[in-house]
Formats: structure tokens, C-alpha cells, sequence
């Protein structure tokens, strides 16, 4: 059975595998009801693997992580196919550059075939006339419209998928400083689980990515209730490994 998202039970579960000399990443709710979680670690010998668990912490199934099929690996490859052509950073540079000349190209199409004022309605909804050629052209000028029109907005939001982190940390300029050394101390992921929780009641837990020695905070990303419909929120809140003040908070609807 599934079970709610409890953060003492799932920060329990993190620090149990950490405390087997393992480094977990980060945790992922496998789904937007959040019942269930994927931990992402990396075990003592180096093998990075994935724990899934139910919201109250208890593993269901344990298994190496970037398997092409099993261990719900087909999903992460079918992501990946989509997102980088299954060839990592190099693949999804790829995918965003072509999405920017697609982009381009785009907007050359709309300054070229840009109707001037009062031919909006003749070009968009009338029947081309005339002969052969004058009416083939009227018709590709007619859907080239139309299908830019849609196609724009559609590969921009691509290009900005593709390079999402760099773009955030391009214009998140309130996000910390990063440092040269971890916190001397250190709260747990539970209490960081349930700080960033407490900030948004009603929410669900969507990820959390662990301390590093350059950042050393907890990012908690969270579903809200007003949040578009998607499987993970876009609500993200900094919790400090040090004390668990917040250090910056990304709400949903900026």
C-alpha cells in the first residue's frame, strides 16, 4: 500500500542509507500524488542505485540505478531519448540548439510572410485566387502563418526546458553564495523536509537534493495546490544544512 509523505520517516530512511556508507543525491517523488519516492545514491563501492519507497520511509524495491529497462529504468530512458537523445549534457546541448535554430527560423518565416495592415484576414482566412503558382504560394503563406503562430511559443518553451538549470542560475541572483567548505553542522533531511513543508501548507513533496561542499543547503522542491498540473511542483525552497534557516525561496507563481 501507498502511503502519505511523512519528512521524519523519509529523512529517517535517507540518513539509514547514508549511515551504510553510502552518498545519497537526492529523492524524487515517483509520481504526483507523492506517495512513493525514489532515492537516488551511491553505494560504498561506487555503483549508483535507486531505492524506491512509500511515504512513510519503508523500501518496496532496491536496485541499480540507469538500468535501460528494468528498475522503471524504461521511463528514465524514454525521458532521456526525449530530453538529450541518450547522450547526456552533449545530447540536450544538442536538442537546445537545435531548438534555437528552429526558433530562428520561425521568426524569419513570420517577417517573411508578415501581412501588412488591414491584410490579416485575406491572407489568414481567404481562399488564395489567381493562378497556379499565385494560389501554391497562398497556401504556403497561409499555413506557414498559422503553424508559426502555434509552433513559436511551443519552441521556445523547448529551448527554455533544454537549458532550464543554466537559466536559473542565471537569473536567480537572490539564490546563496556558493562556499568553499561544507557547514560545520549539519540538520537532517527530515527537518529540512518538513521546514520547506511548513512554508507551503497543502503541498506535496515533489524532490530534494542533498548538501554539497559548494552547496550546503538542502533544495526542496514542492507541488502547491495552485501549481499548473504536472507531475513535479515549481515551488523551490533553500533549507540550510547548517540551522535550517531558509536562504531563498522560488514560489510557484513568480
Amino acid at each position: 500500500p501507498s502511503r502519505p509523505a511523512d519528512p521524519a520517516s523519509l529523512g529517517d530512511r535517507i540518513d539509514a542509507v547514508e549511515l551504510g556508507g553510502s552518498e545519497v543525491v537526492d529523492l524524487w517523488s515517483s509520481s504526483a500524488s507523492s506517495r512513493r519516492f525514489d532515492i537516488y545514491y551511491r553505494d560504498a563501492a561506487g555503483a549508483d542505485r535507486v531505492m524506491r519507497v512509500d511515504g512513510g520511509g519503508h523500501v518496496l524495491r532496491d536496485g541499480v540505478d540507469g538500468l535501460p529497462f528494468a528498475n522503471g529504468g524504461i521511463f528514465n530512458t524514454l525521458t532521456s531519448l526525449h530530453s538529450e537523445l541518450l547522450a547526456g549534457d552533449r545530447g540536450r546541448w544538442f536538442v537546445g540548439g537545435s531548438g534555437i535554430l528552429l526558433v530562428t527560423h520561425l521568426v524569419a518565416g513570420l517577417h517573411t510572410a508578415w501581412p501588412r495592415r488591414g491584410n490579416w484576414r485575406r491572407v489568414l482566412a481567404a481562399r488564395p485566387t489567381g493562378p497556379a503558382r499565385a494560389r501554391i504560394l497562398g497556401w504556403h503563406r497561409m499555413a506557414g502563418l498559422w503553424a508559426a503562430i502555434v509552433a513559436l511559443p511551443l519552441a521556445r518553451a523547448g529551448v527554455i526546458l533544454a537549458f532550464e538549470h543554466e537559466i536559473e542560475r542565471t537569473v536567480a541572483d537572490e539564490l546563496p553564495a556558493p562556499m568553499a567548505a561544507p557547514a560545520p553542522t549539519r540538520i537532517g533531511p527530515g527537518a529540512a523536509l518538513a521546514v520547506a513543508l511548513e512554508r507551503h501548507p497543502g503541498a506535496a513533496l515533489s524532490m530534494m537534493a542533498m548538501p554539497s561542499a559548494g552547496e550546503p543547503w538542502y533544495r526542496v522542491r514542492v507541488r502547491r495546490p495552485d501549481d499548473l498540473p504536472r507531475n513535479w511542483g515549481t515551488a523551490v525552497v533553500f533549507v540550510g544544512a547548517a540551522d535550517g534557516r531558509v536562504l531563498a525561496e522560488h514560489a510557484a507563481d513568480a
